[in-house]
Protein backbone atom coordinates (compact mmCIF):
# COMPACT_ATOMS: atom_id res chain seq x y z
CA UNK A 1 0.00 0.00 0.00
CA UNK A 2 1.34 3.39 -1.02
CA UNK A 3 1.41 6.54 1.10
CA UNK A 4 0.34 9.78 -0.58
CA UNK A 5 0.31 13.34 0.76
CA UNK A 6 -1.99 16.25 0.01
CA UNK A 7 -1.28 19.92 0.66
CA UNK A 8 -4.39 22.12 0.20
CA UNK A 9 -2.95 25.50 -0.77
CA UNK A 10 -5.72 27.36 -2.58
CA UNK A 11 -6.61 29.64 0.34
CA UNK A 12 -5.91 33.36 0.48
CA UNK A 13 -5.41 33.71 4.26
CA UNK A 14 -7.94 36.44 4.95
CA UNK A 15 -7.26 36.46 8.69
CA UNK A 16 -3.61 37.35 8.17
CA UNK A 17 -4.39 40.24 5.83
CA UNK A 18 -2.13 41.59 3.10
CA UNK A 19 -2.13 40.98 -0.64
CA UNK A 20 0.02 37.83 -0.66
CA UNK A 21 -1.59 34.51 0.36
CA UNK A 22 -0.01 33.48 3.66
CA UNK A 23 1.45 30.26 2.22
CA UNK A 24 3.69 32.41 0.00
CA UNK A 25 4.97 34.70 2.71
CA UNK A 26 8.76 34.64 3.20
CA UNK A 27 10.11 32.53 6.05
CA UNK A 28 13.88 32.59 6.62
CA UNK A 29 14.73 33.01 2.94
CA UNK A 30 12.06 30.68 1.55
CA UNK A 31 8.27 30.63 1.44
CA UNK A 32 6.01 29.07 4.07
CA UNK A 33 4.63 26.48 1.65
CA UNK A 34 8.09 25.41 0.49
CA UNK A 35 9.07 24.61 4.06
CA UNK A 36 5.79 22.77 4.68
CA UNK A 37 6.20 20.68 1.53
CA UNK A 38 9.87 19.99 2.34
CA UNK A 39 8.83 18.26 5.54
CA UNK A 40 6.74 15.78 3.53
CA UNK A 41 9.42 15.24 0.87
CA UNK A 42 11.85 14.36 3.68
CA UNK A 43 9.82 11.17 4.26
CA UNK A 44 11.08 8.57 1.80
CA UNK A 45 7.93 6.44 2.24
CA UNK A 46 5.69 9.16 0.79
CA UNK A 47 5.22 8.33 -2.88
CA UNK A 48 3.92 11.68 -4.06
CA UNK A 49 2.88 15.08 -2.69
CA UNK A 50 -0.23 16.48 -4.41
CA UNK A 51 -0.50 20.26 -4.02
CA UNK A 52 -3.90 21.89 -4.63
CA UNK A 53 -3.48 25.50 -5.72
CA UNK A 54 -6.04 28.16 -6.60
CA UNK A 55 -7.12 28.61 -10.23
CA UNK A 56 -5.76 32.17 -10.25
CA UNK A 57 -2.52 31.30 -8.44
CA UNK A 58 0.51 33.01 -10.02
CA UNK A 59 3.05 32.28 -7.27
CA UNK A 60 3.42 28.50 -7.23
CA UNK A 61 5.00 28.15 -10.68
CA UNK A 62 7.90 30.40 -9.67
CA UNK A 63 8.97 28.20 -6.75
CA UNK A 64 11.83 25.74 -7.33
CA UNK A 65 9.88 22.96 -5.61
CA UNK A 66 7.14 23.20 -8.27
CA UNK A 67 9.49 21.21 -10.54
CA UNK A 68 10.20 18.48 -7.99
CA UNK A 69 9.67 14.99 -9.48
CA UNK A 70 7.64 13.82 -6.45
CA UNK A 71 5.18 16.72 -6.62
CA UNK A 72 1.94 16.84 -8.62
CA UNK A 73 -0.45 19.79 -8.86
CA UNK A 74 -4.25 19.92 -9.04
CA UNK A 75 -6.66 22.84 -9.05
CA UNK A 76 -8.04 23.64 -5.62
CA UNK A 77 -11.33 25.17 -4.59
CA UNK A 78 -12.57 28.04 -2.49
CA UNK A 79 -12.78 25.77 0.57
CA UNK A 80 -10.28 23.28 2.01
CA UNK A 81 -12.77 20.43 1.59
CA UNK A 82 -13.02 21.00 -2.17
CA UNK A 83 -9.24 21.20 -2.60
CA UNK A 84 -8.68 17.93 -0.75
CA UNK A 85 -11.44 16.21 -2.74
CA UNK A 86 -9.86 17.27 -6.04
CA UNK A 87 -6.51 15.88 -4.87
CA UNK A 88 -8.17 12.65 -3.73
CA UNK A 89 -9.75 12.19 -7.17
CA UNK A 90 -6.30 12.53 -8.71
CA UNK A 91 -4.90 9.90 -6.33
CA UNK A 92 -7.84 7.52 -6.89
CA UNK A 93 -6.99 7.46 -10.60
CA UNK A 94 -3.45 6.33 -9.83
CA UNK A 95 -3.59 4.51 -6.49
CA UNK A 96 -5.49 1.79 -4.66
CA UNK A 97 -8.45 2.24 -2.33
CA UNK A 98 -6.49 0.82 0.59
CA UNK A 99 -3.65 3.33 0.16
CA UNK A 100 -2.94 5.87 2.88
CA UNK A 101 -3.29 9.63 2.46
CA UNK A 102 -1.71 12.29 4.67
CA UNK A 103 -3.24 15.77 4.51
CA UNK A 104 -0.98 18.56 5.72
CA UNK A 105 -1.65 22.28 6.04
CA UNK A 106 0.34 24.46 3.65
CA UNK A 107 0.97 26.81 6.57
CA UNK A 108 2.47 24.34 9.06
CA UNK A 109 6.17 24.68 8.20
CA UNK A 110 7.51 23.49 11.56
CA UNK A 111 6.20 19.91 11.64
CA UNK A 112 8.97 17.49 12.54
CA UNK A 113 9.64 14.60 10.19
CA UNK A 114 10.04 12.26 13.17
CA UNK A 115 6.46 13.15 14.16
CA UNK A 116 5.29 12.25 10.64
CA UNK A 117 7.18 8.96 10.83
CA UNK A 118 5.65 8.29 14.24
CA UNK A 119 2.17 8.93 12.82
CA UNK A 120 2.79 6.52 9.95
CA UNK A 121 4.24 3.83 12.24
CA UNK A 122 1.34 3.95 14.72
CA UNK A 123 -1.38 3.96 12.05
CA UNK A 124 -0.02 1.51 9.47
CA UNK A 125 -2.14 -1.38 10.77
CA UNK A 126 -5.19 0.72 11.68
CA UNK A 127 -8.38 0.37 9.71
CA UNK A 128 -9.30 4.05 9.76
CA UNK A 129 -6.43 6.41 10.51
CA UNK A 130 -5.76 9.32 12.83
CA UNK A 131 -4.03 12.61 13.36
CA UNK A 132 -1.26 14.38 15.20
CA UNK A 133 -2.39 16.23 18.32
CA UNK A 134 -0.86 18.18 21.17
CA UNK A 135 -2.18 18.46 24.73
CA UNK A 136 -3.65 21.72 26.00
CA UNK A 137 -1.55 23.37 28.70
CA UNK A 138 -3.69 26.39 29.56
CA UNK A 139 -6.94 26.44 31.49
CA UNK A 140 -9.81 26.41 28.98
CA UNK A 141 -13.03 28.34 29.54
CA UNK A 142 -16.35 28.42 27.70
CA UNK A 143 -18.10 31.77 27.30
CA UNK A 144 -21.68 32.33 28.37
CA UNK A 145 -23.00 32.93 24.85
CA UNK A 146 -23.96 35.78 22.56
CA UNK A 147 -25.68 37.70 25.35
CA UNK A 148 -22.52 37.73 27.50
CA UNK A 149 -19.65 36.88 25.14
CA UNK A 150 -17.00 38.09 27.58
CA UNK A 151 -18.30 36.21 30.62
CA UNK A 152 -17.14 32.76 31.65
CA UNK A 153 -19.87 30.14 31.64
CA UNK A 154 -17.69 27.26 32.86
CA UNK A 155 -14.14 25.98 33.05
CA UNK A 156 -13.64 22.83 30.98
CA UNK A 157 -11.69 19.72 31.86
CA UNK A 158 -8.62 20.17 29.68
CA UNK A 159 -7.39 16.61 30.27
CA UNK A 160 -9.93 15.51 27.68
CA UNK A 161 -9.04 18.22 25.16
CA UNK A 162 -6.30 18.34 22.51
CA UNK A 163 -5.15 20.66 19.74
CA UNK A 164 -5.73 19.00 16.36
CA UNK A 165 -2.59 19.26 14.17
CA UNK A 166 -1.58 18.01 10.76
CA UNK A 167 -0.71 15.79 9.00
CA UNK A 168 -3.92 13.82 9.37
CA UNK A 169 -3.67 10.32 7.92
CA UNK A 170 -6.57 8.17 6.70
CA UNK A 171 -7.35 5.37 4.30
CA UNK A 172 -7.90 6.73 0.79
CA UNK A 173 -11.35 5.24 0.26
CA UNK A 174 -12.66 6.19 3.71
CA UNK A 175 -11.44 9.78 3.47
CA UNK A 176 -12.90 10.27 -0.01
CA UNK A 177 -16.24 8.81 1.06
CA UNK A 178 -16.37 10.99 4.19
CA UNK A 179 -15.49 14.26 2.45
CA UNK A 180 -17.64 13.55 -0.61
CA UNK A 181 -20.71 12.78 1.48
CA UNK A 182 -20.18 15.91 3.57
CA UNK A 183 -19.92 17.98 0.39
CA UNK A 184 -23.09 16.46 -1.10
CA UNK A 185 -25.03 17.22 2.08
CA UNK A 186 -23.43 20.67 2.53
CA UNK A 187 -22.30 19.60 5.99
CA UNK A 188 -19.61 21.86 7.50
CA UNK A 189 -16.32 20.12 8.32
CA UNK A 190 -13.28 21.93 9.64
CA UNK A 191 -10.71 19.27 8.77
CA UNK A 192 -10.41 15.67 7.58
CA UNK A 193 -10.79 14.23 11.08
CA UNK A 194 -14.14 15.96 11.55
CA UNK A 195 -15.39 14.46 8.28
CA UNK A 196 -14.27 11.01 9.44
CA UNK A 197 -16.00 11.51 12.82
CA UNK A 198 -19.20 12.48 11.01
CA UNK A 199 -19.25 8.97 9.49
CA UNK A 200 -19.17 7.41 12.95
CA UNK A 201 -15.49 6.44 12.73
CA UNK A 202 -13.12 7.33 15.58
CA UNK A 203 -9.68 8.59 14.49
CA UNK A 204 -6.65 7.59 16.54
CA UNK A 205 -4.74 10.37 18.32
CA UNK A 206 -0.95 10.45 18.01
CA UNK A 207 0.93 12.95 20.16
CA UNK A 208 3.12 15.38 18.22
CA UNK A 209 5.32 18.35 18.97
CA UNK A 210 3.76 21.60 20.20
CA UNK A 211 6.08 23.52 17.88
CA UNK A 212 3.97 22.28 14.95
CA UNK A 213 2.20 25.63 14.78
CA UNK A 214 -0.23 26.84 12.13
CA UNK A 215 0.39 30.28 10.68
CA UNK A 216 -2.87 32.20 11.00
CA UNK A 217 -1.78 35.58 12.34
CA UNK A 218 1.42 37.59 11.90
CA UNK A 219 2.54 36.61 15.39
CA UNK A 220 2.49 32.96 14.28
CA UNK A 221 4.93 33.80 11.48
CA UNK A 222 7.32 35.25 14.05
CA UNK A 223 7.00 32.12 16.20
CA UNK A 224 7.70 29.90 13.18
CA UNK A 225 10.84 31.90 12.43
CA UNK A 226 12.00 31.39 16.00
CA UNK A 227 11.35 27.63 15.89
CA UNK A 228 13.16 27.14 12.60
CA UNK A 229 16.03 29.44 13.53
CA UNK A 230 16.60 27.57 16.78
CA UNK A 231 16.63 24.26 14.92
CA UNK A 232 19.12 25.63 12.38
CA UNK A 233 21.43 27.19 14.95
CA UNK A 234 21.74 23.94 16.87
CA UNK A 235 22.09 21.79 13.73
CA UNK A 236 18.87 19.94 14.51
CA UNK A 237 17.01 20.04 11.18
CA UNK A 238 13.26 20.30 11.83
CA UNK A 239 12.43 18.08 8.86
CA UNK A 240 15.16 15.47 9.33
CA UNK A 241 13.59 12.07 9.75
CA UNK A 242 14.59 9.57 12.42
CA UNK A 243 15.54 7.02 9.77
CA UNK A 244 17.96 9.49 8.20
CA UNK A 245 19.33 10.41 11.63
CA UNK A 246 20.09 6.75 12.27
CA UNK A 247 21.67 6.36 8.84
CA UNK A 248 23.67 9.56 9.12
CA UNK A 249 24.90 9.04 12.68
CA UNK A 250 26.05 12.67 12.81
CA UNK A 251 24.24 15.92 12.21
CA UNK A 252 27.11 17.40 10.19
CA UNK A 253 27.69 16.24 6.61
CA UNK A 254 30.49 17.29 4.24
CA UNK A 255 30.51 17.07 0.44
CA UNK A 256 33.18 17.74 -2.17
CA UNK A 257 32.48 18.79 -5.75
CA UNK A 258 34.76 19.10 -8.77
CA UNK A 259 34.05 20.22 -12.31
CA UNK A 260 36.04 21.30 -15.36
CA UNK A 261 35.09 22.79 -18.73
CA UNK A 262 37.28 23.54 -21.71
CA UNK A 263 37.22 26.91 -23.46
CA UNK A 264 35.41 27.16 -26.79
CA UNK A 265 37.56 28.15 -29.79
CA UNK A 266 36.08 31.67 -29.75
CA UNK A 267 33.86 34.00 -27.74
CA UNK A 268 30.15 33.37 -28.32
CA UNK A 269 27.69 36.15 -27.63
CA UNK A 270 25.05 33.49 -27.06
CA UNK A 271 27.12 31.78 -24.37
CA UNK A 272 29.16 34.30 -22.34
CA UNK A 273 31.51 33.17 -19.59
CA UNK A 274 29.45 32.84 -16.39
CA UNK A 275 31.13 31.94 -13.11
CA UNK A 276 29.30 31.83 -9.79
CA UNK A 277 26.23 33.33 -11.45
CA UNK A 278 28.22 36.38 -12.62
CA UNK A 279 28.76 37.17 -16.31
CA UNK A 280 32.36 38.06 -17.19
CA UNK A 281 32.33 40.22 -20.34
CA UNK A 282 34.78 39.77 -23.21
CA UNK A 283 36.00 36.40 -21.91
CA UNK A 284 36.21 33.11 -23.80
CA UNK A 285 33.11 30.92 -23.67
CA UNK A 286 33.14 27.50 -22.02
CA UNK A 287 31.89 24.43 -23.85
CA UNK A 288 28.91 22.94 -21.98
CA UNK A 289 25.38 21.61 -22.39
CA UNK A 290 24.10 24.17 -19.85
CA UNK A 291 25.44 27.71 -19.41
CA UNK A 292 28.79 26.18 -18.38
CA UNK A 293 29.04 27.76 -14.92
CA UNK A 294 31.80 25.49 -13.65
CA UNK A 295 31.69 27.12 -10.19
CA UNK A 296 28.01 26.38 -9.56
CA UNK A 297 28.36 22.90 -11.05
CA UNK A 298 31.07 22.05 -8.53
CA UNK A 299 28.98 23.55 -5.72
CA UNK A 300 25.91 21.53 -6.77
CA UNK A 301 28.00 18.35 -6.69
CA UNK A 302 29.32 19.21 -3.23
CA UNK A 303 25.81 19.73 -1.87
CA UNK A 304 24.50 16.55 -3.50
CA UNK A 305 27.51 14.64 -2.21
CA UNK A 306 26.88 15.80 1.35
CA UNK A 307 23.36 14.34 1.34
CA UNK A 308 24.28 11.21 -0.63
CA UNK A 309 22.35 12.12 -3.77
CA UNK A 310 24.92 11.53 -6.52
CA UNK A 311 25.83 14.42 -8.80
CA UNK A 312 24.21 16.91 -11.18
CA UNK A 313 24.72 14.53 -14.10
CA UNK A 314 22.26 12.19 -12.42
CA UNK A 315 19.66 14.88 -11.71
CA UNK A 316 20.14 17.08 -14.79
CA UNK A 317 21.60 14.83 -17.53
CA UNK A 318 23.14 16.47 -20.63
CA UNK A 319 21.10 14.04 -22.72
CA UNK A 320 17.93 15.91 -21.71
CA UNK A 321 17.14 18.73 -24.15
CA UNK A 322 15.30 20.75 -21.49
CA UNK A 323 18.64 21.50 -19.80
CA UNK A 324 20.30 22.85 -22.95
CA UNK A 325 21.64 26.29 -22.05
CA UNK A 326 19.85 26.21 -18.68
CA UNK A 327 20.95 28.68 -16.02
CA UNK A 328 23.14 27.03 -13.41
CA UNK A 329 21.56 29.31 -10.81
CA UNK A 330 18.31 27.45 -11.52
CA UNK A 331 20.11 24.12 -11.09
CA UNK A 332 21.58 25.29 -7.77
CA UNK A 333 18.14 26.35 -6.54
CA UNK A 334 16.78 22.90 -7.42
CA UNK A 335 19.63 21.25 -5.51
CA UNK A 336 18.99 23.53 -2.52
CA UNK A 337 15.35 22.41 -2.49
CA UNK A 338 16.50 18.79 -2.38
CA UNK A 339 18.97 19.56 0.43
CA UNK A 340 16.20 21.22 2.41
CA UNK A 341 13.84 18.32 1.70
CA UNK A 342 16.42 15.98 3.21
CA UNK A 343 16.36 18.08 6.37
CA UNK A 344 19.65 19.94 6.02
CA UNK A 345 20.79 23.55 5.76
CA UNK A 346 24.08 24.98 4.52
CA UNK A 347 26.78 25.51 7.13
CA UNK A 348 29.29 27.15 4.77
CA UNK A 349 30.60 26.82 1.22
CA UNK A 350 34.30 27.10 0.34
CA UNK A 351 35.07 27.28 -3.39
CA UNK A 352 38.41 27.25 -5.21
CA UNK A 353 38.50 28.22 -8.89
CA UNK A 354 41.54 26.93 -10.80
CA UNK A 355 42.20 29.07 -13.88
CA UNK A 356 45.15 30.63 -15.67
CA UNK A 357 42.79 33.15 -17.23
CA UNK A 358 40.84 35.36 -16.95
CA UNK A 359 41.73 37.22 -13.76
CA UNK A 360 38.99 36.54 -11.23
CA UNK A 361 39.96 38.82 -8.34
CA UNK A 362 37.80 41.74 -9.59
CA UNK A 363 34.75 39.45 -9.71
CA UNK A 364 35.22 37.50 -6.48
CA UNK A 365 32.90 39.62 -4.30
CA UNK A 366 30.13 39.64 -6.89
CA UNK A 367 30.40 35.85 -7.17
CA UNK A 368 30.18 35.41 -3.40
CA UNK A 369 27.08 37.62 -3.22
CA UNK A 370 25.44 35.88 -6.17
CA UNK A 371 26.05 32.42 -4.74
CA UNK A 372 24.83 33.44 -1.27
CA UNK A 373 21.62 34.79 -2.81
CA UNK A 374 21.02 31.56 -4.75
CA UNK A 375 21.60 29.55 -1.56
CA UNK A 376 19.37 31.89 0.52
CA UNK A 377 22.34 32.06 2.88
CA UNK A 378 24.15 34.93 4.64
CA UNK A 379 27.02 36.37 2.62
CA UNK A 380 29.62 35.36 5.21
CA UNK A 381 28.85 31.66 4.68
CA UNK A 382 30.25 31.70 1.14
CA UNK A 383 33.95 31.99 0.24
CA UNK A 384 35.39 32.07 -3.28
CA UNK A 385 39.11 32.07 -4.02
CA UNK A 386 41.10 31.58 -7.18
CA UNK A 387 44.46 30.07 -8.02
CA UNK A 388 46.51 29.13 -11.09
CA UNK A 389 48.53 26.00 -11.86
CA UNK A 390 51.69 28.06 -12.52
CA UNK A 391 51.16 27.41 -16.25
CA UNK A 392 51.35 23.63 -15.73
CA UNK A 393 48.98 21.25 -17.51
CA UNK A 394 45.88 21.95 -19.61
CA UNK A 395 44.58 24.59 -17.19
CA UNK A 396 47.98 26.26 -17.15
CA UNK A 397 47.98 26.39 -20.94
CA UNK A 398 44.67 28.27 -20.78
CA UNK A 399 42.61 25.44 -22.24
CA UNK A 400 39.84 25.60 -19.64
CA UNK A 401 38.69 26.27 -16.06
CA UNK A 402 38.32 23.86 -13.14
CA UNK A 403 36.71 24.29 -9.75
CA UNK A 404 36.62 22.56 -6.36
CA UNK A 405 33.84 23.14 -3.82
CA UNK A 406 33.42 21.93 -0.24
Amino acid sequence: MAIWAIVPAAGVGRRLGGTIPKQYLPLLGRTVIERSVDCLLAIADIKCVVVAIGPQDTCWQDLPCSQHPRIEVVTGGSERQESVLNALRFILDKGEKADWVLVHDAVRPCVRADDIEKLIAELKDDGIGGLLVSALDNTVTRVAGSESPNRVAETLDRTQLFNALTPQMFRLDKLFRALNEAAEQAAPVTDEASAIERMGWAPLLVTGSKTNIKITHISDLLLAEAVLKLAQDYFVPTCESQSRKRAIGSKMRIGHGFDVHRFAPRVSEHKPLILGGVTLPDALSLEAHSDGDVVLHALCDALLGAIGEGDIGRHFPDTNAQYAGVSSVFLLEQVCSLVSARGFALSNADITVVAQLPKLAPHREAMCSSIAAALSAPRDRVNVKATTTEQLGAIGRGEGIACHAV
